[in-house]
């Protein structure tokens, strides 16, 4: 732990005058006797005059103490001083009663300290930024190759497979780019993030989400890396899922992505659309498909539930409990 020292007190009236002065602090921040700054107003370099106004004020009125950085007046030193002001009681002896007592405290070590772990912060935020746009950009490759391989595939089913696996890989890929441009390292700002999710989808499959209207609510600031990348996957899943399948044929259409926090705790996800619904097979369990099931999975890693609503359209409503790691 850093080292404080107390270095004694200054007592002041209520104008903020120095009335008295311990020797050790007078000779460590004044550099010099007590009678050096007695019958003057407390000065101290660094010590910001609106603010100590304040103090004296919140002093006097005798609410909590008041606590302000300075530097010494003494030359030669580069010690950080921490100055608490309060109101004395009136059983404090020394013919002090009713005074402010300033005591003044020796901080330089706390406050090497805390710029070291400043420091060492910054760092770690700098590696971690690096290491998240890395990993982008890997990902973006293994896209580019994805497309390129989908692009000159014959067979439509593989050209579909490839297309389905792109989509998975620029979904991570996006988490990693919104971490990289935050401030932030350890959470995704989830609105962006969806945002941006999105956004990347509509482009994908343009044709098909050209009339469809898409509404995005996201409620919840930030998740954290293991789970955002799950939840990402799982809207990613679901909105390509509906601009394939549920508008056919140019047809208009709404979906609405809504993420928000339950009053009750835990995480609903919604994923809507007005389209032309979802097949038996898929509500039966016995659907082959593989982004289903990856839902499926991916909820139940999380421990949450999932919920299929038909009737004009299609809604899954997915629940997630808070902390699900």
């Amino acid at each position: 732990m850093p080292e404080t020292a107390v270095l004694g007190s200054i007592f002041l009236n209520d104008e903020g005058v120095c009335i008295a002065c311990e020797e050790r602090v007078a000779r460590v921040a004044f550099g010099g006797e007590p009678s050096r700054i007695v019958g003057r107003p407390l000065q101290l370099a660094g010590l910001d005059e609106t603010k100590l106004g304040c103090a004296l004020r919140r002093a006097r009125s005798g609410e909590a103490a008041a606590c302000l950085e300075a530097e010494p007046e003494a030359p030669g030193t580069d010690a950080v001083l921490m100055v608490c002001l309060r109101r004395l009681p009136s059983s404090a002896g020394l013919n002090l009663e009713g005074a402010i007592e300033a005591v003044v405290i020796d901080v330089t070590g706390l406050k090497r300290e805390n710029e070291e772990l400043r420091r060492a912060v910054e760092r770690r935020d700098t590696l971690l930024r690096e290491v998240h746009h890395r990993v982008k950009n890997n990902l973006q490759v293994i896209s580019s190759l994805l497309g390129l391989h989908a692009s000159t595939a014959q067979d439509d089913v593989v050209r579909s497979k490839l297309r389905e696996t792109q989509d998975r890989v620029n979904t991570i890929a996006i988490i990693h780019e919104t971490l990289y441009q935050s401030e932030d390292q350890a959470q995704v700002n989830l609105p962006l993030y969806i945002d941006r999710l999105v956004g990347y989808l509509r482009s994908a499959y343009a044709e098909q989400a050209r009339q469809v209207d898409a509404v995005v609510e996201v409620g919840v600031e930030c998740l954290d890396l293991e789970t955002a990348v799950p939840c990402g996957l799982i809207v990613s899943e679901l909105v390509a899922n509906c601009f394939k399948h549920a508008f056919p044929d140019g047809r208009p259409g709404k979906l609405a992505i809504r993420i928000r926090r339950e009053s009750g705790g835990g995480i609903s996800l919604i994923v809507a659309d007005t389209g032309v619904g979802i097949a038996d097979e898929y509500l039966k369990g016995r659907s082959q498909s593989l982004g289903l099931r990856l839902v499926h999975r991916l909820v139940r890693q999380l421990g949450g539930t999932v919920e299929i609503h038909t009737g004009d359209g299609t809604e899954f409503l997915i629940r997630l409990p808070e902390g699900n790691r």
